[in-house]
């Protein structure tokens, strides 16, 4: 199965849950939840990946000497790119520092975050599990608003549910790895605060 395959298939919230969307849209990813196929054309794309050249970040086609650049992106993917560049390239955390965050940002307990780094040979998280972090988190929302539990209890669980989300959507489309079964966590340095993720490139 592909990562769009997977992000197709991925049970979103209703839509009348407006802490959740309203924080997406301004995020300014959501339209990535449209970019995404269930079948892909391998010989497409291993066509493209015989003819890119690393030293000049080019496409050689018969046509001529093809570039890809931002704007092109912007088009293709309808995602903004404006703001700071991500600075992640050569960086990684540990699998300390990986529980820290994932405890932190997505109120998963470290014992589980553990098990998970040692299933996935890293500071990684599968996305099976990041679906089931996702929804662990959606349920104690719409419990902790029943129950009218205090405002930063709820808000708590929102953002973690709203990260968890996120954090699916990228490393399944922009962030994928060769892989295609999890997603670094190193990328949750980028959704610490949801009011700034729109301002990252």
């Amino acid at each position: 199965m592909n990562n769009g395959k997977k992000i197709n298939e991925f049970t979103l919230p209703k839509s009348e849950l407006d802490w959740f969307w309203d924080v997406v849209k301004a995020s300014g990813l959501q339209p990535l939840l449209k970019t995404n196929y269930n079948n892909l054309d391998w010989g497409l794309l291993t066509a493209f990946t015989e003819r890119w050249q690393p030293d000049t970040g080019t496409f050689h086609l018969p046509i001529g000497e093809v570039t890809i650049t931002l704007d092109d992106v912007s088009c293709l993917l309808h995602i903004p790119i404006t703001g700071k560049m991500l600075n992640h390239l050569g960086t990684s955390c540990t699998r300390e520092e990986g529980g820290d965050m994932c405890r932190e940002y997505l109120n998963f307990p470290r014992a589980k975050c553990r098990a998970e780094f040692k299933k996935m040979k890293g500071a990684h998280i599968g996305f099976p599990m990041l679906e089931k972090i996702y929804a662990a988190n959606l349920r104690r929302v719409l419990k902790a608003e029943a129950e009218e539990e205090e405002e930063e209890v709820v808000q708590n669980y929102r953002d973690c549910t709203i990260r968890a989300f996120l954090l699916y959507l990228i490393g399944g489309t922009i962030f994928t790895n060769k892989s295609m079964q999890y997603v670094d966590v190193i990328f949750l340095t980028y959704l610490q605060d949801l009011s700034l993720v729109n301002t990252w490139n």
